[in-house]
C-alpha cells in the first residue's frame, strides 16, 4: 500500500501525521453513513476526507486471513480452506480498491456503483480473456506473454469503458480511473482464486502452498491488474477524443508493456537476477505514475486545500472527530481553554466549515469550541486504537508463521550415507543372496509355485527356492517376438521369512562417493517392522527412513510464539482497555 502526499505548502510531516491519525482515530456512525451514501443523489461537493475505510478492510481481511490459517492448521480440518483462498484472494486487493475510492477528490461516484462495476463488469471482462484464450494460445512462450498481456488489458478495459459511458463519467478523469480499477481488482481477484487454487496440491491441500500463493498475488497486486486498469481508465477520462488521441493509446501501449514485461519475467529462459529487476522496475513505475496521476487530479479540484492540515487541528485546539458533526460549545470565562487557543465564533465557523462542512455532507451553522478534555478523549481512542490494531496483526502473524512451522506429531526419521547402514537397519540384520541372475529352470523339482497361461502358453510364473529360514520367490515374465521366438526375464526376487513375503525396491546403491555415473541400483526388503516407508534423496545423497513411531516436534517454536502473542495481548490489551474506560469516562 503506498500513500499520496503531494507537494504543497506546509508541513509533509504534518500532513503525514494528520493521515495517520485520522485513519486510526474513533469514527462516528455518521461519517461511516456519509462514506456509503456518498454519490447517491447530490454528486456536487468536495471530498477532502483524509483515507481511513481502507484500512480498517486491511486489518479485517488480515486478522481473518490469519486466524483463519491458524484454525485449519489446529484442527487439520480442510472444510475452510475455500474460505482462507477467498480471504487470501482479497488480502490486499481489495483493501487497495477502496483506498483509490477514498482519494476521489470528488463524491460523483457512488461507492455501491463502484462495487457493482467491479462485480459485474469483472466478469464480463473474464469472459473475454477466456474467449480469448479459446480462439489462441501462441506455441512460442514470448507471443504467449504479448498475447496474454494484450489481451487482458483489452478484456478489463473494454467493459470499463462500458461501465463508464452507462454512468456518464467521461468527464471524471478520477471516476474514470476508479472504475477502470474497479474491473482490474475483480478480475485480479479472480486471477489469484485461480492461482491459489491450482498451487494449494494435487493430491490433498497444501497449506503453506496456499499461504505462500495468497501473500505474493496480495502483495504484487498493488501494481499489477489495478493500475494498469486504472491508467487506461483515467486516460480514457482525460482525453477528449481518447480513441483518435494518439495519448490513450500511448497509456494503453504503457500498461501492455508493463504486464508484458511482469509476465516475461516467468520465461525459463530469463536469468533470476534480470526477472527481479525488472519486477521491482515494474513496481516503482506502477506507483510512481501511480502517484502522479493522482496527485493531478486532485490538485486540479482541490488545488491549495488538498489534504491540508487545518491550523486548529495541528495546534490541538479542534478535535476532528467533533468537528465533522459539531456540536456548539461556548466558551466560558471559566473554560478550561487558554487564552491563546480560543477562536472567534466567526473564525471557528468558517474554519469548520471550510475543513469539514464539504467532508461530511454537513454545513456547520454553528461556533465550533472543543474544550481539552474532548482533545484528550480523541487521542485516547486514537491510542487504544492503534493499540488494538498492533494487537490484532501480531496475533495474526503469528497465527501464519505457525502454518509454516514444524509443529505437531511427525514421523521418525532416520538417514543413512551408505547403502550398507541402509540395508542393514532396513533388512533388520538381514543379509539376502538373491542370485538376480537366476534363470527359469523348467525341471524346478518342486515345480511352478505359480504361473499363468494363455493359450497354453507360459505367460508368467513364480520359482520358489528356500534356504534355511528364508525362501526365495523368483517373478518371471515370458514373451514371444513376431519372429516366434520366446524369452524369458526375471520381473523380480521378492523374499518370506515366516508368514510374511517382502517386496523388493530399487534404490541406488549410492556407497557415499560424489561419482553420480558409479551409481547402480541395489534392492532391498522392508523386513524391519520399524520402518514405514523409505527413499534415497538425490539432492542430499542420503538415505531417508520413515518409521512408524511418531514424535513431537517445534517445543520451542511454540514457546517462542506463546511468549510473543503473550506480550502481545498483556502490552496492547492493557494499553487498549485503560484508554477505552479511559475516554468513556471523558465522555461521561
Amino acid at each position: 500500500m503506498f500513500i499520496i502526499f503531494p507537494r504543497i505548502d506546509g508541513l509533509k510531516l504534518m500532513r503525514i501525521k494528520g493521515w495517520f491519525k485520522e485513519t486510526f482515530r474513533h469514527h462516528s456512525l455518521d461519517e461511516y453513513r456519509e462514506f456509503f451514501t456518498r454519490g447517491m443523489g447530490d454528486e456536487s461537493g468536495e471530498n477532502r476526507v483524509y483515507p481511513w475505510i481502507y484500512m480498517r478492510l486491511l486489518f479485517l481481511c488480515l486478522v481473518m486471513f490469519g486466524f483463519t490459517a491458524f484454525i485449519i492448521r489446529l484442527t487439520s480440518n480442510g472444510i475452510s480452506v475455500p474460505t482462507l483462498m477467498v480471504l487470501g484472494a482479497v488480502l490486499i486487493t481489495a483493501p487497495f480498491f477502496v483506498m483509490l475510492y477514498e482519494l476521489n477528490p470528488k463524491k460523483d461516484l457512488s461507492f455501491l456503483k463502484a462495487v457493482a462495476v467491479l462485480v459485474i463488469c469483472s466478469m464480463i471482462g473474464d469472459l473475454i480473456i477466456f474467449l480469448g484464450y479459446f480462439a489462441w494460445i501462441p506455441e512460442n512462450e514470448w507471443m504467449s506473454v504479448a498475447w496474454t498481456a494484450i489481451l487482458e488489458e483489452f478484456g478489463k478495459a473494454l467493459p470499463a469503458i462500458l461501465a463508464v459511458l452507462l454512468l456518464k463519467k467521461r468527464g471524471s478523469p478520477m471516476a474514470c480511473l476508479i472504475l477502470a480499477a474497479a474491473v482490474g481488482a475483480g478480475v485480479s481477484i479472480s486471477e489469484d482464486l485461480g492461482y491459489i487454487f491450482y498451487g494449494s496440491g494435487t493430491f490433498g491441500i497444501d497449506l503453506t502452498e496456499v499461504l505462500s500463493t495468497s501473500i505474493l498475488r496480495a502483495v504484487t497486486s498493488v501494481c499489477t491488474h489495478v493500475v494498469w486498469s486504472a491508467f487506461i481508465g483515467w486516460a480514457f477520462g482525460t482525453f477528449k477524443r481518447p480513441l483518435i488521441d494518439i495519448r490513450f493509446w500511448g497509456i494503453c501501449i504503457f500498461s501492455i508493456a508493463l504486464h508484458f514485461a511482469w509476465d516475461a519475467t516467468g520465461i525459463d529462459i530469463v536469468p533470476v537476477g534480470w526477472a527481479m529487476l525488472t519486477l521491482f522496475i515494474c513496481f516503482v513505475m506502477a506507483v510512481v505514475v501511480t502517484k502522479i496521476i493522482i496527485t493531478r487530479e486532485r490538485m486540479k479540484v482541490l488545488g491549495g486545500r488538498l489534504l491540508e492540515m487545518p491550523p486548529a487541528i495541528s495546534a490541538g485546539v479542534i478535535d476532528p472527530t467533533l468537528a465533522v458533526n459539531p456540536v456548539a460549545m461556548p466558551v466560558t470565562a471559566d473554560s478550561e481553554i487558554s487564552g491563546e487557543d480560543k477562536m472567534s465564533e466567526t473564525a471557528a465557523a468558517a474554519e469548520a466549515e471550510r475543513d469539514f462542512g464539504f467532508a461530511s455532507g454537513i454545513t456547520v451553522s454553528a461556533p465550533v469550541a472543543v474544550k481539552k478534555a474532548n482533545v484528550v478523549k480523541a487521542g485516547l481512542y486514537h491510542t487504544a486504537n492503534v493499540a488494538l490494531a498492533v494487537m490484532l496483526t501480531v496475533l495474526a502473524v503469528l497465527g501464519i508463521a505457525f502454518c509454516y512451522l514444524q509443529i505437531g506429531n511427525y514421523q521418525k526419521i532416520k538417514t543413512f550415507k551408505r547403502i550398507s547402514e541402509f540395508k542393514e537397519f532396513v533388512q533388520d540384520g538381514y543379509e539376502f543372496d538373491i542370485q538376480a541372475g537366476r534363470a527359469y529352470d523348467e525341471n524346478w523339482a518342486n515345480g511352478n509355485y505359480y504361473e499363468e497361461l494363455k493359450e497354453g502358453k507360459l505367460l508368467r510364473a513364480t520359482q520358489k527356492a528356500t534356504f534355511g529360514d528364508i525362501s526365495y520367490y523368483y517373478n518371471y515374465e515370458f514373451s514371444t517376438d513376431k519372429n516366434g521366438n520366446e524369452s524369458e526375464k526375471l520381473a523380480s526376487v521378492s523374499v518370506g521369512i515366516g508368514k510374511y513375503i517382502y517386496e523388493s525396491r530399487s534404490v541406488p546403491a549410492y556407497n557415499g562417493y560424489d561419482d553420480i555415473a558409479a551409481y547402480y541400483f541395489d534392492s532391498v526388503y522392508m523386513v524391519n517392522s520399524d520402518v514405514e516407508s523409505c527413499y534415497f534423496d538425490d539432492y542430499e545423497n542420503i538415505f531417508v527412513v520413515y518409521l512408524t513411531e511418531t514424535e513431537f516436534c517445534g517445543t520451542e517454536y511454540i514457546i517462542a510464539l506463546s511468549v510473543i502473542a503473550g506480550l502481545a495481548l498483556i502490552s496492547c490489551g492493557t494499553v487498549c482497555i485503560i484508554n477505552y474506560v479511559k475516554a468513556g469516562k471523558e465522555h461521561d
